[in-house]
């Protein structure tokens, strides 16, 4: 389980996050954090172990996700099992 936010006091519904990885058999969650934690700056999987097979569910704004899509599919997995849901300004307003 991976998850990128501004702090730790900002990441939303953390502890059962924490909860739910520590249920996965081979369950690891792997936090990255603007401040305030060891593991800083933007997400980057190059010294994350993705297994062959993975499936991805992510979720945030627009921005984001194509940068993780990117990095996924470079590392392997295949375009057909990430899955997404953007988390951010509604983009049909602007049509509206």
């Amino acid at each position: 389980m991976l998850h990128a936010d501004r702090s730790p006091a900002a990441h939303a519904l953390r502890s059962g996050m924490e909860r739910l990885a520590d249920t996965l058999p081979g369950g690891e969650r792997i936090f990255w954090y603007e401040e305030g934690h060891p593991r800083t700056g933007r997400m980057s999987l190059d010294e994350v172990d993705i297994p062959a097979g993975a499936v991805v569910y992510m979720c945030g704004p627009v921005p984001f996700m194509r940068a993780a899509r990117g990095e996924l599919i470079a590392a392997g997995v295949a375009p057909r099992d990430i899955h997404y849901e953007v988390f951010g300004p509604d983009l049909w307003l602007a049509a509206a």
